[in-house]
């Protein structure tokens, strides 16, 4: 089969205005004496590509020239599996509603500014896993294994299950979520330490979503009342967990996550008893 290639008149165009790979300021593709290095074609023509789709039934008002703007404003792409993915493919509404959540958040709990939506992120990861203890509930199923990350191909898994039926549980998440961060802001505030202090970290590094992975099984039984009157202790509790679990292997995190949750459980079953 012959295929008829066309060419616009702008082919021949030479590299300009390079942010990176500046060495190829100038260059052209095509063959002429400022060619581009053979090795680096080879490179870029062996390079693979992902697509950012724009799914128009949840982005209705959607407009292209934005978009084109963004990408080219930003010079660190659009990774696959990350919020700003899901911003663009799933549910508008409820990426907005955790866009809306993590701004409130930030500054406050959140202190450190990454360049990418890290915080929308670990939202996305807490609703996960709020989802997760609600199958379990159901299903009379031991809890989940704390110890094991969650990948974002799973959260991506996740966020593309939102429709118009399932639309309200994930409100419900969102809101859970929101909840338990408004309770841990409440309690390190109360305490007078920052977030790095209990996950056991530099000042400069941004939080991960692990690190909420273990606090929110440690803590998400106790109310905002709870932490506030046993605040410190519980402090110690938490950040001496996350302090030794960063020397622990694989197969002793299972066993540390349930001496620790056994330590807080006996501050928990304290405050109920002395309502």
């Amino acid at each position: 089969m012959k295929i008829d290639f066309r060419k616009s008149n702008k082919h021949k165009f030479a590299l300009s205005k390079m942010h990176i790979f500046k060495d190829c300021e100038g260059k052209t593709y095509h063959k002429t004496k400022n060619q581009l290095n053979p090795y680096f074609i080879e490179r870029l023509e062996r390079a693979s590509l992902h697509l950012a789709y724009i799914d128009e039934r949840h982005n209705p008002h959607f407009d292209p020239r934005d978009h084109f703007v963004r990408i080219n404003k930003n010079l660190n792409p659009i990774k696959l599996n990350s919020f700003l993915m899901w911003n663009a493919s799933c549910d508008r509404w409820i990426t907005k509603k955790i866009g809306e959540i993590a701004q409130i958040y930030k500054g406050n709990l959140f202190k450190q500014k990454p360049k990418r939506k890290i915080y929308e992120q670990i939202i996305v990861g807490l609703m996960y896993i709020i989802a997760r203890e609600e199958e379990y509930i159901r299903k009379n199923r031991k809890e989940i294994n704390t110890w094991k990350s969650i990948s974002n191909s799973t959260l991506t898994t996740f966020m593309e299950q939102i429709n118009d039926t399932n639309r309200n549980k994930y409100y419900n998440y969102i809101e859970k979520a929101k909840q338990f961060l408004d309770k841990i802001y409440k309690w390190i505030d109360f305490i007078d330490i920052d977030l790095h202090e209990i996950f056991y970290v530099k000042e400069i590094s941004f939080p991960s979503m692990k690190n909420f992975h273990y606090l929110y099984f440690l803590l998400h039984n106790f109310t905002s009342e709870m932490l506030l009157k046993k605040g410190n202790d519980i402090f110690k509790i938490v950040s001496g967990f996350y302090k030794e679990e960063k020397d622990k292997e694989y197969k002793e995190k299972a066993l540390h996550v349930e001496k620790t949750r056994e330590k807080l459980m006996n501050i928990y079953m304290y405050l109920i008893e002395n309502e």
